[in-house]
């Protein structure tokens, strides 16, 4: 996993659109593409290389994997 870069977004809230994941809250991590949920899984990109998903039961916690 090390052409993986792993960025861990701490986030009091988010919004989850079609295009877009706004609020965290120390930056803003915008998607330009659509994304799906899923609760306690993993949120896909569809034609990217793109993977967000929950650690464990935490929800504050969101570990963004993008292969560069």
């Amino acid at each position: 996993m090390n052409y993986l870069t792993l960025h861990t977004l701490w986030m009091k809230r988010a919004i989850y659109q079609n295009h877009q994941i706004t609020q965290l809250s120390h930056w803003n991590y915008f998607i330009k593409e659509k994304v799906f949920l899923i609760r306690d899984g993993f949120m896909m990109i569809p034609n990217q290389l793109h993977i967000i998903y929950s650690v464990g039961l935490k929800e504050n916690q969101l570990i963004s994997i993008k292969k560069n």
